[in-house]
């Protein structure tokens, strides 16, 4: 079922009445306003994201679906029943008992509890079949829910009222010329009307969406109604154009197309024949609100038609595989139509701007959670760089024998692949990898709200004073949550974060996006590191310029009673960082080879060490003992002119001291440890031998030497919270014949 929106034809119908008086709802392709579950008792405070305010999220009635499965689970109606009710509330609102209507405009979904219903219709009690099965007939049946079947005595004075004498309304088709789909329209509507099946049949046929769908879905497509007795008079698919809130009498339902009481509109629905056939696991056809604009119409038929690819595969109507329909279909909208973007706010309050709580479960039916999950599809490809989006349909392929939750996690890396998902998700402050269309994807519509570290953290800033606190996680399965904080600066000197409660959970994950400097200085940079397997991570603010810290908290189990439960103590210090010991060791070596004219080669290859121990005191001052050693040797051999055939040089170089340094040790945007010690020049001494052949000319040279290496810098990749960091590099002014590695080993002692 396509999500539901609001933006509608401003053309009038030439003999179709048109009264669309309805409330303007959510505007551009919004959702239904999603309903907040919070965790546990009480309000929680937002903040991070733009708009952030610490007011507490108000309570908001329990949607009409929410009521339904209440009253199933109590005994007091059957699953037929809630199945039908469902129906009532995504379709019929006005039929659905009051008891069950709701001031929340989430609705349940129609294309998913039709695709449940089509399974189980026969079984169903006759007084239900009787009310469920028109909403399978196809508008041309007299008999359907989607017939037109009176004019109503009251209509828009401004329309053109269908004459009272049509019982039934007839419908036309046009038909797509390269692609298997046949669009039907109201006769009575006239030319108009059958000017818009033709340019919706020009567009499935011009914008290619079958073939980029059948490519995602391996090559499947929707199955064939060749040999049905009511199939449109042949195989294509049949797209009907269906006018809701027209002021006509639909049957006694003037909410055909309605999801609420607010008035909001679905603007289509795949609907499955109620028999499955050989070969092929369900035929169907699509509604399609025929009073949308132009952009939303051919959204909306990008998203049926994949619902239609869907049912190709077996077992795609089980209730099981409701939330990926529907995320899927959504995703197909950005595939068909990548600049229009009509997917993204449906993100908004599911997987984005979730106000402060846990945001999923992935398989969520709650609301337009469902819709809002195309992300993790979109997700899929984007990491997978497969453009075409085979990996959504090798999903599809692999729920024929398991629900799309369990194919997921039985995906390489699931674990590590939700918390990358979490922290795409984040989309912003550096941490943006998300491209749709060539741009990031608007803040406005991804972007997150963060609860505070500290849950005494009020206003906007979470502050992290001086003291401690313990941060409770509780979240159920594919959730994330984001938490942040604010270390209280100049107060705070040190931060501890004790991991060891967190540190190997089932299912859990832990990621720090971690704010160094101000924002807007040439300094300021973000990192992300990953603690979902540390006991500690110690932040001493003198060496980590630290201003903000976000935790990406993350439970990738799937099973439903599966709850990631773990206390993460945090300690902020106002003393400075105790004494501490830097050590940190250079090992260099290197060759070359070099040839001039006369055949004139010289090889180069040498070695040196830079070994640096620096003291720390509490102070903050501290001081650098130095040894430096390098030896080199060169070897030159001349043959073919004048002068001698070979001569060496070997040098041998050794300086040591101790000295006053200012010490800085941070870690850089790339990840990179940078190390810098300021310290006097050191003194040591050069011993030069040259040995020439043939004739002699041994020379030895000894000299004092004193060192130029009064401003080093080191980098190194590794993980700062580890108490030894190892890495190497090739040396950037390295060539094809000069190789220059380099090793370093760094200990650093708090």
């Amino acid at each position: 079922m396509t999500p539901r929106v609001d933006p509608r034809r401003t053309r009038r119908w030439t003999r179709l009445a048109s009264v669309l008086s309805v409330a303007v709802i959510l505007g551009s392709c919004g959702s239904p306003s999603p309903t907040a579950s919070p965790g546990g008792s009480g309000s929680i405070t937002k903040s991070s994201a733009p708009g952030r305010s610490s007011s507490p999220v108000p309570a908001i009635e329990a949607d009409s679906a929410t009521k339904i499965d209440a009253a199933e689970r109590a005994g007091t109606i059957d699953h037929d029943t809630a199945l039908m009710y469902k129906l009532y509330a995504s379709l019929a609102y006005g039929s659905l008992p009051a008891a069950y209507q709701s001031s929340n405009p989430a609705a349940p979904e129609a294309t998913t509890i039709l695709d449940e219903l089509s399974g189980r219709l026969d079984a169903l009690p006759p007084e239900l079949r009787a009310k469920v099965a028109p909403f399978f007939l196809r508008p041309t049946d007299p008999e359907s829910f989607w017939q037109t079947r009176s004019a109503t005595a009251a209509v828009d004075a401004g329309a053109i009222a269908l004459a009272a004498f049509h019982d039934v309304t007839e419908y036309a088709f046009v038909d797509a010329k390269q692609t298997s789909v046949r669009v039907w329209y109201a006769v009575p509507g006239g030319s108009s009307e059958q000017g818009l099946a033709q340019r919706l049949a020009d567009e499935i046929d011009s914008s290619t969406m079958w073939a980029k769908e059948k490519t995602a879905m391996l090559g499947h497509e929707p199955c064939t109604d060749a040999n049905s007795p009511n199939n449109g008079g042949d195989g294509r698919l049949d797209v009907y154009l269906v006018y809701p809130l027209s002021g006509l009498d639909w049957g006694g339902r003037k909410d055909t197309l309605r999801s609420d009481a607010k008035g909001r509109f679905i603007s289509g629905a795949d609907i499955p024949e109620p028999v499955e056939r050989p070969g092929c696991p369900l035929t169907s056809h699509v509604i399609l609100n025929a009073t949308l604009d132009f952009d939303h119409l051919k959204n909306a038929m990008a998203h049926e038609l994949f619902h239609a690819f869907q049912l190709s595969f077996k077992n795609a109507a089980l209730d099981d595989r409701d939330w990926w329909a529907e995320a899927s279909a959504t995703w197909a909208m950005d595939l068909v139509y990548p600049t229009l973007n009509f997917e993204q706010p449906y993100l908004d309050g599911y997987w984005s701007r979730a106000g402060g709580f846990e945001e999923g479960p992935l398989d969520s039916t709650t609301g337009a959670a469902a819709y809002g999950a195309y992300l993790w599809p979109f997700y899929l490809v984007q990491k997978s760089g497969d453009k075409g989006g085979t990996v959504v349909g090798q999903l599809w392929q692999a729920s024929e024998t398991q629900s799309p939750i369990q194919a997921i996690s039985h995906l390489p890396g699931w674990s590590d692949s939700f918390k990358e998902f979490a922290l795409w998700n984040w989309n912003k402050d550096s941490v943006v990898k998300y491209v749709d269309a060539g741009a990031q994807i608007p803040a406005e519509n991804l972007s997150q709200d963060t609860a505070c570290i500290d849950s005494a953290g009020s206003g906007n800033d979470c502050p992290l004073k001086v003291g401690k606190t313990t941060l409770q996680v509780t979240q159920g399965p594919t959730t994330v949550q984001y938490y942040e904080g604010v270390p209280d600066r100049p107060q705070v000197e040190q931060l501890r974060f004790d991991l060891r409660q967190f540190k190997g959970k089932p299912g859990g994950g832990l990621q720090a996006v971690i704010s160094y400097g101000k924002v807007g200085q040439p300094n300021a940079y973000v990192r992300v590191e990953d603690w979902s397997n540390l006991d500690e991570r110690r932040f001493c603010m003198r060496l980590e310029d630290v201003t903000n810290i976000v935790l990406v908290v993350t439970n990738s189990s799937i099973d439903p009673a599966s709850q990631l439960q773990a206390a993460i103590p945090i300690e902020a210090l106002a003393d400075p960082c105790g004494g501490s010991v830097f050590t940190m060791t250079r090992t260099e070596s290197h060759s070359s080879t070099s040839n001039y004219p006369c055949n004139d080669v010289t090889q180069t290859a040498g070695s040196s060490q830079v070994s640096i121990v620096i003291i720390q005191g509490d102070d903050g001052k501290a001081t650098a003992t130095i040894t430096e050693q390098r030896n080199e040797t060169s070897v030159r051999e001349v043959t073919g002119c004048q002068g001698y055939s070979y001569y060496s040089v070997m040098e041998s170089i050794h300086a040591s001291g101790t000295r006053d340094a200012t010490v800085q040790w941070h870690v850089n945007p790339d990840g990179k440890i940078s190390f810098d010690a300021i310290f006097d020049p050191i003194v040591g001494s050069d011993v030069r031998t040259v040995v020439c052949s043939p004739g002699p000319c041994p020379e030895t040279t000894v000299k004092d030497f004193s060192s130029q290496w009064d401003g080093l810098q080191y980098e190194a990749t590794g993980d700062p919270s580890k108490s030894v960091i190892t890495g190497s590099q090739i040396d950037d002014q390295s060539t094809a014949n000069n190789s220059d590695v380099i090793i370093y080993t760094w200990s650093l002692g708090q």
